[in-house]
């Protein structure tokens, strides 16, 4: 049975044994094997950012995580350096002090026996196992959260100051470690807010008491906020980076919170569904028992502790991947639930059975639950995430000379090569002269030397990371060899130059890619350097979109196609090259000049009898640049005071052409009081009447404030001599006040066949 008893002042022998086993087992599982797996990509960041000097960690703070861990970890270099042993050891350490942390949770929440039971469920959890075997900070900000929490149940309890003030530093210090320590502080608010409705409602205290209990947050609050304060801008740019616009454009917006919650459900439920099942069912007992037994804080904590953070999340439409060790936090909450379960169940089991049964009850449940993790604890150390020095010591065996190692990723939604940092961090170990080229990367010279690759003439060795399905590739032409993590090790058994051997095998790697479409752009980068130019174009052709973050590569390959169309003369393919270019940077120089025929911006300027200008008696027509004050978005303008036209005779070429600009109200004229004007654009053929072409009104009102595109063919009149005009008129009430209007670097350029 739950009762929500006196939480002890102190603890008896035969309490404090059984906590120092669960301890000392605690302990033993995160200590044992502690260095010896390689660091993964996420560990390798600590490594780089804790070797770092002291000023350096503290003069950059970083978008996604604030400095508190890494500044740990600074300390524990200093002291025993940066192997894996030493960077893991403050996760392992948090880890096992979260142990009796629980503890005191759970007794103060109900009593001793669910305090012991949360203990030991939280000891013998694999999923807590491994983070507090990582060289990351999510182990530490737990123990923060299960001090905090501590403080706080203590703080509600008692009404003491030094309660609170534990609870205010113990969430700044949390925070300082991980930013989702901010969603523990919002169900902690939650949490008293519903204990203080549910004691008002059923009136069981005074709203005095009630008044206490409320400025007692605010007081631990108002701490949390001072110890925090030197970190308060840092810390809005952070989460700014996961609410922002741009997060908002990622891979992992909107993700749904069944996904968020099914995750957590079966990795706290020590990754096996039956497992997660029982462990579920524990805590739908224990919430039960809270309601019937009336003990409040049994039913709001865990539904506070587990929801808050969740709902918070989709809500806020952070952008995630739905990995639950992002909410590592919820997992002792969650556990604490199915102890207050487990002990409802063992006291309903044993109700009639005769006293010794009764007494040894729970050693036997314990010792099956021991039974049962035991394996499932064995199998989490002999597992490494990425095995970066087992695959570092096969290519010592195996490589040959300057072998080329290409590390691809085909399991992720983007662009995020999680091999190449690995790989660059331990194959100096086992190998003396070598390349390391990042696959989906190919374009970044700085990652990725194929001239030196070619020239080296050493085999070819993929590490393709697949985590999803496993890789297929047919044993007649590869040779592979599997790793632990999803990590398969590549090399095409046909001998060849570097780069054709990647050629070789890329097409393979694309039919099971999760986004074809980096490989695809390596694979055109692969012929270009091989000056195959129809291949890299045929690439190009294959590759869709979403492709995020891919934009500058692509533009990379595309000017590179340009520049090799250009110098061969191939106008019609430089031409369509051009143009997509301008469609993705509108003022790509480069671009620009292979498509121009006249730049009308120079021939205004240059004085030619062939341009005229019809100036406003209250302005001269000149070239301005001038820029859109919201997006930054700047032009070079032909800016005129309405009613003013520049007419321009051209004679145009044989071929389609059209005119481009982009038109808008001078920035400076929209307080003016005026109200915009009309641009038009009018072609007159030898001996015929003139057309208008274009014709918009733009006034200065908040959303014409912008560039507006212009873009009228002109295939009508090729191979004709015309006469061009530039006109801005009045608005509708026809008052010229400040109506400076702007024609973009208004140009005549060839017409493409189509884009790509």
């Amino acid at each position: 049975m739950i009762r929500a008893t006196r939480a002890p002042t102190s603890i008896d022998r035969h309490w404090l044994t059984g906590l120092l086993l669960i301890t000392l087992l605690a302990f033993a599982a995160r200590v044992i094997h502690l260095g010896g797996d390689s660091f993964w990509f996420d560990e390798l960041l600590t490594f780089q950012s804790a070797t770092q000097s002291l000023s350096a960690i503290l003069a950059e703070p970083s978008p996604s995580h604030p400095p508190g861990f890494y500044l740990l970890e600074y300390g524990v270099v200093q002291i025993w350096g940066a192997t894996e042993f030493a960077l893991r050891l403050p996760s392992a350490l948090a880890g096992v002090l979260t142990i009796p942390l629980v503890y005191v949770i759970g007794s103060v929440i109900a009593n001793r026996r669910v305090g012991a039971w949360a203990a030991l469920l939280l000891a013998v959890s694999t999923f807590h196992i491994r983070y507090s075997q990582e060289a990351r900070g999510y182990a530490v900000q737990v123990m923060w959260a299960a001090v905090a929490t501590a403080c706080l149940l203590l703080a509600v309890k008692r009404q003491q100051w030094r309660w609170w003030i534990g609870f205010g530093v113990s969430s700044a210090l949390g925070a300082y470690t991980l930013f989702g320590a901010f969603l523990v502080v919002l169900s902690q608010v939650v949490y008293v807010g519903l204990l203080i409705m549910t004691r008002w409602i059923g009136r069981r205290q005074t709203w005095r008491d009630l008044r206490r209990l409320l400025i007692g947050l605010g007081a631990g609050l108002a701490v949390t906020a001072i110890v925090y304060s030197p970190y308060i801008g840092p810390a809005i740019d952070g989460v700014l980076v996961n609410v922002g616009p741009e997060a908002r454009q990622g891979a992992w917006f909107g993700v749904p919170l069944s996904d968020w919650a099914s995750a957590g459900y079966l990795a706290f439920g020590y990754g096996d569904a039956l497992t997660a099942a029982g462990l579920g069912g524990l805590a739908l007992i224990g919430l039960a028992a809270g309601i019937v037994r009336r003990n409040a804080s049994a039913v709001l904590w865990p539904v506070s502790g587990s929801l808050a953070p969740l709902l918070a999340i989709n809500l806020a439409g952070i952008s995630r991947a739905p990995l639950p060790k992002y909410v590592l936090f919820i997992l002792p909450v969650y556990l604490l639930a199915a102890a207050l379960g487990l002990v409802e169940l063992i006291d309903g089991v044993t109700r009639r059975a005769k006293q010794p049964l009764r007494r040894f009850a729970p050693f036997i449940v314990g010792s099956l639950l021991l039974m049962m993790t035991l394996p499932a604890i064995a199998a989490e150390h002999a597992r490494a995430e990425e095995d970066w020095r087992a695959i570092g010591a096969y290519l010592q065996r195996a490589g040959g000379r300057s072998p080329v190692v290409v590390p691809v990723t085909l399991d992720l939604p983007d662009s995020f090569n999680q091999g190449y940092e690995g790989l660059n961090h331990y194959l100096p170990r086992y190998l003396d002269r070598y390349y390391l080229l990042a696959g989906e990367h190919l374009t970044d010279v700085r990652v990725a030397d194929l001239s030196g690759a070619q020239q080296a003439g050493g085999d070819v060795w993929l590490i393709v990371l697949k985590r999803d399905v496993p890789l297929s590739l047919p044993d007649a032409e590869f040779e592979v060899k599997v790793f632990q993590g999803g990590t398969y090790v590549v090399r095409p058994r046909r001998s060849a130059l570097p780069l054709e051997s990647m050629l070789a095998v890329y097409p393979r790697l694309i039919e099971q890619a999760r986004t074809p479409c980096y490989l695809w752009l390596d694979t055109a980068r692969l012929h270009l350097e091989l000056d195959q130019f129809a291949e890299a174009r045929a690439a190009l052709d294959q590759v869709r979109l979403p492709c995020p973050n891919s934009l500058g590569t692509r533009q990379a390959l595309y000017r590179y196609l340009l520049d090799h169309y250009l110098q061969t003369q191939q106008t019609a393919e430089a031409r369509t090259m051009a143009r997509q270019l301008l469609v993705w940077d509108a003022k790509d120089k480069v671009a620009i000049q292979a498509l121009t025929i006249v730049d009308l911006n120079t021939l205004f300027a240059s004085a030619d009898p062939a341009v005229a200008a019809q100036p406003s008696p209250a302005r001269p027509i000149d070239t301005q640049r001038f820029t859109m004050p919201d997006s930054g978005d700047w032009g070079d303008a032909l800016v005129m005071q309405t009613p003013a036209a520049v007419s321009f005779r051209l004679a145009l070429p044989p071929e389609p052409v059209q005119f481009v600009s982009r038109v808008a109200m001078f920035p400076d004229s929209w307080e003016w009081g005026g109200d915009g004007a009309d641009f038009r654009l009018s072609v007159q053929a030898e001996g015929e009447q003139s057309v208008t072409l274009y014709e918009r009104y733009v006034s200065n009102a908040l959303p014409d404030r912008t560039w507006h595109g212009v873009d009228v063919s002109l295939a009508a009149f090729a191979g004709r001599a015309i006469t061009l005009t530039l006109e801005t008129a009045p608005g509708p009430s026809g008052d010229t006040t400040g109506d400076w209007a702007g024609w973009d670097s208004p140009r005549i350029v060839f017409e493409a066949a189509g884009t790509p």
